[in-house]
């Protein structure tokens, strides 16, 4: 019997939401590797691959490799237009939405960045005030749409693959002799603060890497540790076993394929999940809280946390 409104039901396997988000620089495979998931994923699900592709029609360079729907979307690229672009696809009952790229809803023409300039701007002008008086107000602002392409995002039943392009994450290390070196310690997808959270699994390709994720730097969500095999290429088999796993057809009783942190070696992997947003204890700073940057804490090797 309802109350208010609410009822229950027992927790059965099956209808998960599957987002999988492919990041990494020019060259890494990702086009190539989302629609050679995408084909195994429809193999499962039925129905078409719809392409969202933002890059000026680049997904066609695959159109003999592939079966797909192509969504050709041009500027501006605002949260609202690709809300619109998916909520199309979403229509036609796909059996997979591919959105190549997501990169340009941050830093596209139209994108968040531009629109937090504009909306300071406007709001110094409305204001009378200096133009940095505005920037919080600006971004609180620019992000309203975005929240809501996020929010029907995780609604969405039918598996999704968002590319991401990806620029590097570097360090500043003091050596003994007191100069400073520039480490590059891996890749970060660029895409609106915290939009690759959504992900059921982040994996990131170096580039060159003809669609093999990083084992060090990929991310994935505990029951698909078992299903995605990190250092091996994405191909149609992986897609397979996702959409099996989406649908319940795939226990995930398997040892995980992510590397556990070796004694003596923990800095890497704790400055990957650090920029990467997780949750870390800081007493430097106010306790436990999530941080996508360090800046507060200068280096993340400098902070007692992890003296």
């Amino acid at each position: 019997m309802s109350m208010g409104g609410w009822n229950h039901r027992a927790a059965i396997l099956g209808g998960k939401r599957l987002r999988l988000g492919l990041g990494g620089p020019s060259r890494s495979g990702k086009s190539f590797s989302a629609l050679r998931a995408a084909t195994g994923i429809v193999s499962v699900t039925g129905g078409d691959i719809f392409v969202i592709d933002t890059d000026n029609e680049f997904a066609l360079d695959y159109a003999e490799n592939f079966s797909f729907q192509h969504v050709d979307f041009q500027p501006p690229f605002t949260s609202e237009r690709y809300q619109s672009a998916v909520e199309y696809c979403v229509n036609q009952n796909p059996g997979v939405i591919v959105v190549d790229h997501m990169t340009h809803e941050h830093t596209g023409d139209g994108g968040m960045l531009e629109r937090q300039e504009q909306i300071a701007s406007e709001l110094s002008a409305k204001w009378k005030v200096p133009r940095d008086k505005t920037t919080w107000a600006a971004w609180a602002q620019a992000k309203g749409p975005h929240a809501k392409l996020v929010s029907y995002i995780t609604r969405i039943k039918q598996p999704m693959i968002f590319n991401f392009r990806a620029k590097d994450k570097i360090k500043l290390i003091k050596k003994p002799d007191g100069k400073q070196e520039v480490v590059h310690i891996g890749y970060t997808p660029i895409c609106v603060e915290q939009f690759d959270y959504e992900m059921s699994a982040m994996l990131i390709l170096p580039p060159n890497s003809d669609g093999t994720p990083d084992k060090e730097l990929s991310e994935i969500r505990g029951p698909l540790r078992s299903i995605i095999h990190l250092g091996e290429q994405i191909d149609e088999a992986m897609g397979k076993r996702l959409a099996e796993w989406a649908k319940g057809g795939v226990k995930t009783t398997e040892s995980s394929s992510i590397p556990l942190p070796e004694q003596g070696q923990p800095e890497k992997k704790l400055i990957k999940k650090h920029d990467k947003g997780m949750a870390v204890l800081c007493p430097d700073i106010d306790g436990l809280r999530p941080k996508t940057d360090c800046e507060e804490c200068n280096l993340l090797a400098e902070c007692s946390a992890y003296e």
